[in-house]
């Protein structure tokens, strides 16, 4: 079992969200990490902290400065540690909302949490032999199938021809699940730092699946995935070994499979398989000011009018 949840990616200067994704660090101390993005003249507060009560939390905030009025605040608590149980078993037993200092606080839904409830993390530092027999005899025999095939996995460090394969794909999962499209700029950013690999799975059809891995030494964290419908399969059990392998031998010490939640139980099944250590990730709590709530309805009062609006013309 992994020592606890100060040990993940979350508390790293390197994250995505602090170094590419426009959140600011305004205060990090040893069990705590607070980060602020603005947009305008609203902003969020993400708030990560380990081993705080309520009040410690509230003096916390208390010490950032920030509007009141116009600042949505997230609290994830990483107190938990890894588990064996169910990933998700404290969203069961937690209350609705919490109280810190004058405010309430409501659990975060899958809808609007920043970050995952639960993760799987493989050790790197353990050895190849030991990661294999550790996964499940289901993963072990779809890659050796996929090898015994001639599928073959490849390593991009910078962006290019692959980029075109890897939208083509995505534009599948949008169709299919309405994911919203990845930001080109914000992917060239990562790979110009050095900050991501696009690993990329190869059957007879051509490419397969891509997936891209975000890079904070010394973690490694599957950020994104696209796949065409291939009937072929073992190509994304392969993709993972061979992940393993890059990682390990680039003196990685931790790759994070990227996060599952109860709503995706086909994605929380393929990547237990692995046979990682449970991260449960404790609880996200969010309170949004009364201020705030009425400039979302307005917001999308507004975009619905508007769209009513459009539809003569368009018809017309």
């Amino acid at each position: 079992m992994l020592a606890g949840n100060l040990d993940t990616i979350y508390f790293s200067d390197d994250w995505v969200l602090p170094k590419y994704l426009g959140w600011s660090s305004e205060l990090k101390e040893e069990n705590a990490l607070v980060l602020v993005k603005r947009v305008l003249f609203v902003s969020k507060m993400l708030v990560l902290t380990f081993n705080l009560d309520t009040d410690s939390v509230n003096r916390l905030l208390e010490s950032v400065p920030h509007n009141s009025y116009l600042t949505t605040i997230h609290w994830r608590d990483l107190t938990n540690t890894a588990s064996t149980g169910s990933p998700l078993s404290s969203q069961n037993v937690d209350p609705a909302q919490i109280r810190v200092g004058l405010r309430w606080y409501k659990k975060a839904s899958d809808s609007n949490k920043l970050i995952h409830w639960a993760t799987f993390v493989v050790d790197l530092e353990k050895d190849i032999d030991e990661i294999v027999a550790d996964m499940e005899a289901t993963v072990r025999n779809k890659f050796r199938r996929a090898q015994k095939r001639g599928a073959v996995v490849t390593f991009e460090e910078t962006t290019g021809e692959w980029t075109k394969d890897f939208y083509r794909l995505f534009k599948r999962l949008q169709a299919e699940f309405g994911l919203p499209i990845p930001d080109r700029d914000m992917l060239e950013q990562i790979f110009a730092g050095k900050n991501a690999v696009a690993v990329v799975g190869h059957d007879s059809e051509g490419i397969s699946a891509i997936n891209i891995i975000y890079l904070a030494q010394p973690y490694g964290y599957y950020m994104l995935g696209a796949s065409s419908n291939s009937k072929e399969q073992g190509v994304g059990q392969l993709m993972q070994l061979e992940t393993i392998g890059y990682l390990k031998s680039k003196g990685f010490k931790k790759y994070d499979l990227g996060g599952i939640n109860s709503a995706q139980p086909g994605i929380l099944a393929f990547k237990k398989s692995f046979g990682g250590d449970l991260y449960d990730l404790g609880s996200e709590w969010v309170y949004t000011p009364k201020l705030v709530q009425l400039l979302t309805k307005l917001r999308s009062s507004y975009n619905y009018l508007r769209s009513n609006a459009a539809l003569p013309a368009r018809f017309s």
